[in-house]
């Protein structure tokens, strides 16, 4: 309220914090009105000032920030700082009603770091059950696990030191890096273990890389010409995801075939490979997937004539699609 002295303790004490440049209240600013030279009576001070910083009330105010360049360096250090200052005013920390982009930004930033590295703890451990078991070696699955770790952690750090930062967009990077890069290793692993039914565990790599470094070198540039297009948007955030996803998709392969060959050399895993390549036991599985590639291509015109049908009918939608940037659509309605 315009009579609560802890309105000034608390506007002094931000005013002297590194994380704000400029601190105004509802009181500061109406005593600046009242006072010489501008002499404006307090009642009409006060509903000039209706709206913005007094309430409709005409007794209920507020204090407005506006962040330093330290306190937009780390948002969340800002928010903090307001809650300890206002504990030292002799406000309680669970009373205070923050906004502005500020606020939003911090509890972003802080719910993306508690999701980021959550699910990408259920993600590393799906991922190394599933490959364990598709590929057969927990000596294989760890290393594509650590190959796509090492390729989203470099990402990363090259984002950092390029002087880029994460916002809302771009917490989908590492996720992003991490999907692909578990794509081409296990793509690449594959390559090793049909080159193990050849050649020596040795020769193995160097096989593995000769025959899928074509197949994955075009699969990475064509998703990093994808990516790249990104950045002839207006909009900062979408350029910025998609210059740094396209650099992550290139560090991925370079790690793809520098980190996972030398792996594959020095430790190579103990796989069963028989003396000779024998014909797999046919399976229904293996019946109905002959049965179904056969109709395909006996009825390809007619199936292409579908699928192009059912592409118009959901492109007819294309012109109602709304896009939105506001902050309150990104969340779920019960989110905090």
């Amino acid at each position: 309220r315009l009579d609560e002295p802890r309105v000034d303790k608390l506007t002094a004490a931000l005013r002297q914090s590194p994380y704000f440049e400029r601190v105004y209240s509802g009181r500061s600013v109406l005593r600046k009105l009242i006072r010489p030279p501008l002499r404006v009576p307090l009642g009409s001070a006060v509903r000039q000032l209706q709206g913005t910083l007094v309430g409709q009330d005409g007794q209920s105010t507020c204090l407005v920030l506006v962040a330093s360049d330290f306190g937009r360096a780390d948002r969340g250090a800002a928010v903090r700082e307001i809650e300890r200052l206002a504990e030292q005013s002799g406000l309680s920390a669970a009373s205070l009603r923050l906004a502005g982009p500020t606020v939003d930004a911090a509890a972003i930033d802080a719910e993306s770091r508690r999701l980021l590295f959550q699910l990408a703890g259920i993600s590393a451990l799906l991922t190394f059950v599933i490959a364990s078991v598709r590929l057969r070696s927990i000596r294989l699955a760890v290393f594509v696990l650590a190959s796509a770790v090492y390729s989203t952690g470099l990402t990363l750090a090259l984002l950092h030191y390029m002087g880029g930062s994460m916002n809302l967009l771009m917490t989908m990077l590492p996720p992003l890096i991490y999907v692909l890069s578990i794509s081409a290793a296990v793509h690449l692993v594959n390559y090793y273990r049909d080159a193990r039914l050849e050649v020596s565990a040795a020769e193995a790599p160097v096989v593995a890389v000769r025959h899928g470094g074509l197949p994955c070198l075009l699969a990475t540039l064509t998703t990093a010409v994808g990516l790249v297009s990104l950045t002839i948007s207006r909009i900062d955030p979408i350029r910025m995801f998609g210059a740094s996803s396209a650099m992550g998709v290139v560090v991925s392969l370079v790690v793809l075939f520098t980190f996972l060959p030398a792996a594959l050399r020095l430790f190579p895993p103990a796989l069963r490979v028989p003396g000779k390549i024998v014909e797999h036991r046919r399976s229904r599985l293996t019946e109905f997937a002959e049965k179904y590639v056969s109709f395909l291509q006996r009825r390809h015109w007619g199936v292409t004539s579908i699928c192009l049908l059912v592409m118009g009918f959901c492109a007819a939608g294309l012109p109602g699609i709304k896009s939105t940037v506001k902050l309150q659509d990104r969340f779920l309605p019960s989110s905090e």
